[in-house]
């Protein structure tokens, strides 16, 4: 098998070497990046060119940029938005896992099984004491903890309670 030709890049400045193309090598005098650096400032040095001559062409360029501006705008919002959504979730989990420890200890217990009997027994006690219309009109906060773990409890100020 031929051995591959190895050649100096001619570049001002590049110093670098490569190994030409097989189809066109004769022809090759810079390497891959010079001719992909070259490329790019020929493109750059036409739309500079097509772009102070041209007025539809500069007007399309000032849209596309627009465009791009706001669509750049709105994905930082949008991740801006999905930090604080995370935040929020881990806030939320931490407050749960709070509300889970002062349950448990609320409850003396250790066990998760037991601990969701409790939490159960709770919410349906809550959700009985919210149709049954236990609302303090107005009084004192101790009145309101009194009638809410006291079925039989009535303040002066307390509205009295349905019987559930």
């Amino acid at each position: 098998m031929k051995e591959a030709e190895v050649r100096a890049c001619s570049a001002e400045g590049c110093g670098g070497t490569f190994v030409p193309c097989r189809y066109n090598g004769h022809k090759q005098t810079h390497c891959k990046a010079c001719m992909e650096a070259r490329r790019r400032m020929q493109q750059r040095n036409f739309a500079k060119v097509k772009y102070r001559n041209d007025a539809a062409y500069r007007e399309r360029e000032r849209e596309r940029k627009r465009k791009s501006r706001q669509a750049a705008k709105t994905a930082e919002l949008l991740a801006e938005k999905e930090k604080e959504a995370a935040a929020a979730a881990r806030s939320l989990r931490a407050v749960t896992h709070v509300v889970t420890g002062l349950l448990a200890q609320f409850a003396d217990v250790d066990d998760a099984e037991a601990l969701t009997e409790h939490a159960t027994a709770l919410a349906r006690r809550g959700r009985r004491l919210a149709t049954a219309g236990c609302v303090v009109v107005g009084g004192h906060p101790k009145a309101d903890v009194e009638e809410i773990f006291n079925p039989g409890f009535e303040a002066g100020r307390a509205r009295p309670r349905r019987s559930l």
